[in-house]
């Protein structure tokens, strides 16, 4: 027996030499130029080129270029690490870091282990301080999709673009704070549907194009330096809770926050915030949905007097279900499609005195089918509001709900072609108002109204708005008469 437990000792410390020494890698150097060596380092499944940083250092540049993978090719399934920490010259004299990586993958197969970048399981290298790339040449680690680990150095300088795009199972990054990194490209972590927790850039000063898009675990993000957030930079993000940004941010990008159904509920008051310039792209032109689908904000108070592009965009704050008040301290020029589509049903939203110059269809509305509808407060110039109201939805005035001779046609501009802008009837619009119990009460017969009168929540109604978009797509929201002046609005 106690020649078993030696025998069992002795095999276990083998299998632990073993191991270390697997977890080494020999730095070899080659070609003639020894001013700055260059050569190869591997660990015996993977071989990545090598060279020092300068002549005689010990820092070394590595990349998969020209590398090779002597794993088992047959089983794919098989995943094997890189780690950088322990790497020496053949006779053990001296010991390099990793300080910069190049790729590993790239977005075409023209690196030898892009084919192999589905059985790499993790990256381990933290003395690295650079992965090379910036905005356009990045990709280090693009679709490595078995990656789950990753260790790189605080003092990192900069995420390269698509740095780690897709890598679909990445759940572990460390450090979570990266003190030096002043610049995230584009895409730097989208896709990265796994990685959980929060992330901190300290001196990073903006946040660019779809740098965390599809990121669904991520909970909190710290950028307190960052003066931009661009396009889609938090897309789809449904763990996100919050983002810490400047109280200098002068630009949110379209589609910025689109599908983040995780937001604390005030979290509009902490981005919307007065130095804003853009919401938006800067190119007018171009589509919205900057909170398109966040579900769980509360409330919206538009105070943004240095707006150069002074508009609310298309679907800027579409489907945000819990949405129940608005308040524009500060007017706009236009009100774009579908901005404010479809809020808590009821929702309450407060336009400035000003009038814009367009209000574009479903502006304001809710489906037809979603009531009870929205209710839009107007204090002044409420002829002209419903002038510019009416270029794209059919307006229905107060004084014409009981008029059973009531019939019209929408708008041109909002049904597109005149086959689509078919004439309805006042059984029509009656049908759309009593559905909105809130405010009308009716009486049935059959599936038709034959009556309907304004309860008490109606009564400042001025008018009813629907809204036809062809194909019988119908939507609609109340105008009502703001509370006199002087009046405040209690904003949580």
């Amino acid at each position: 027996m106690k020649k078993l437990l030696i025998l069992l000792s002795a095999l276990s410390l083998a299998e632990t030499l073993f191991a270390e020494e697997a977890a080494c890698w020999i730095y070899t150097e080659i070609g003639e130029d020894k001013s700055i060596g260059y050569g190869y380092i591997t660990d015996g499944v993977w071989k990545l080129y090598a060279k020092r940083n300068a002549k005689n250092s010990l820092d070394l540049y590595v990349s998969a270029s020209g590398g090779e993978f002597y794993g088992d090719k047959t089983d794919e399934t098989k995943v094997y690490p890189v780690n950088l920490t322990n790497i020496y010259n053949k006779d053990r004299t001296e010991q390099y870091t990793v300080t910069k990586f190049g790729r590993f993958s790239h977005r075409s197969a023209g690196s030898f282990l892009y084919n192999y970048k589905d059985r790499l399981s993790e990256f381990i290298a933290p003395d690295c301080v650079s992965l090379e790339g910036g905005n356009n040449n990045g990709y280090n680690f693009a679709g490595c999709t078995k990656l789950t680990n990753v260790v790189l150095n605080t003092g990192l300088a900069e995420f390269p673009a698509a740095a780690f795009s897709g890598c679909s199972s990445l759940a572990e990054l460390s450090p979570r704070t990266f003190t030096s990194c002043q610049k995230l490209y584009g895409q730097a972590f989208s896709g990265c549907s796994k990685l959980v927790g929060k992330l901190e850039f300290p001196v990073c000063v903006s946040v660019v194009n779809d740098v965390f898009s599809s990121c669904k675990l991520m909970e909190e993000v710290s950028i307190p330096s960052a003066t931009s957030i661009g396009t889609a930079a938090f897309k789809n993000c449904a763990s996100l809770s919050k983002v810490v940004v400047s109280q200098n941010l002068t630009q949110i990008g379209s589609s910025a926050f689109y599908g983040c159904t995780n937001l604390e509920p005030d979290f509009l008051q902490s981005i919307l915030i007065k130095p804003i310039q853009h919401v938006g792209s800067t190119d007018v032109t171009k589509k919205g949905s900057e909170f398109y689908g966040c579900t769980s904000l509360k409330t919206l108070v538009w105070n943004l007097p240095n707006l150069a592009t002074n508009i609310v965009t298309s679907s800027c704050f579409e489907g945000c279900t819990s949405l129940e008040k608005v308040v524009f301290k500060t007017p706009v020029d236009e009100i774009r499609s579908k901005a404010l589509y479809n809020l808590k049903p009821g929702a309450e939203i407060y336009m400035h005195k000003n009038v814009p110059v367009s209000v574009m269809p479903k502006a304001f509305s809710r489906n037809r089918d979603l009531p009870p509808y929205t209710k839009v407060f107007l204090s002044d110039n409420i002829d002209e509001w419903l002038e510019v109201i009416g270029r794209y939805h059919h307006i229905i005035r107060k004084e014409n709900f009981s008029d059973t001779s009531y019939t019209y046609t929408a708008p041109l501009m909002s049904c597109n072609t005149t086959a689509k802008c078919q004439t309805k009837n006042w059984q029509t619009l009656v049908n759309l108002m009593a559905r909105d119990t809130d405010i009308c009460q009716s009486t049935m017969s059959g599936a038709n109204v034959t009556s309907v009168r304004m309860t008490e929540k109606g009564k400042g109604v001025v008018a009813f708005v629907l809204c036809h978009t062809g194909n019988h797509e119908e939507s609609c929201f109340w105008i009502f008469r703001a509370p006199q002046k002087g009046f405040s609005i209690s904003v949580r």
